[in-house]
């Protein structure tokens, strides 16, 4: 099923993005994720000959922003734009575009196990956490790309990485309790929360979207 959202065109002269008006694309686009992002991997996964689990990041980073435009063309209102090697994964700009327009939101894709040690804290939640990504919003989202065990195994695993560096003494950061990631619903798609306190900034929160990709 696809949600049809009430689309506000932006206007540049009024700086929608850090404008109380942000908060209405945030949630739209989160509510556009949340429902098609499964429909999305098994149009994917349903490509023969070609293997999700052994795809790395970025691969499937940039099938999964050309298949989310694809299914943008019946709301209009944004653009998702794979970035390679140059910050946050996917950025989400305002269509029609304007011309040199910040995007109105991040996403960090990250594969489960990590490409390197825990780097789905240290180098995605920690990234904005530092302030590295997404500096000027208060929420953004993560994707997470299960290709071995499953979404409970993950949720234990990169809270324990997080207790390791509340434990830790000497990071610039201070980490907590707060910062783990709680359920919010784990079905077909895995989705959790958490929000991140940073150095002379307001929090921002993480929506983490969890896709199974373990048997494709």
């Amino acid at each position: 099923m696809i949600m049809h959202y009430e689309q506000s065109k932006p206007d540049i002269k009024n700086d929608l993005i850090y404008s109380l008006e942000s908060s209405h694309h945030q949630k739209s686009i989160l509510s556009f994720i949340r429902e098609n992002i499964v429909d999305v991997l098994s149009t994917l996964s349903g490509k023969a000959n070609i293997n999700l689990s052994i795809l790395c990041e970025d691969d499937i980073s940039r099938e999964i922003t050309n298949l989310l435009n694809d299914k943008l063309r019946e709301l209009s209102g944004y653009l998702f734009r794979f970035e390679a090697k140059s910050g946050p994964d996917i950025l989400i700009f305002a269509s029609p575009y304007i011309v040199f327009s910040e995007p109105l939101f991040f996403i960090e894709a990250k594969r489960l196990p990590p490409t390197s040690s825990r780097d789905y804290v240290n180098s995605g939640i920690g990234r904005f956490k530092n302030k590295d990504h997404g500096k000027n919003h208060d929420i953004a989202a993560m994707l997470g790309y299960v290709q071995k065990e499953d979404f409970n195994y993950w949720h234990s695993e990169v809270n324990s990485w997080i207790d390791d560096l509340i434990d830790s003494s000497g990071d610039n950061v201070r980490w907590s309790e707060q910062d783990k990631i709680a359920a919010i619903q784990v079905s077909e798609l895995g989705e959790y929360k958490s929000t991140h306190s940073r150095i002379k900034m307001n929090p921002i929160t993480l929506y983490h979207f969890w896709v199974n990709l373990c048997n494709n």
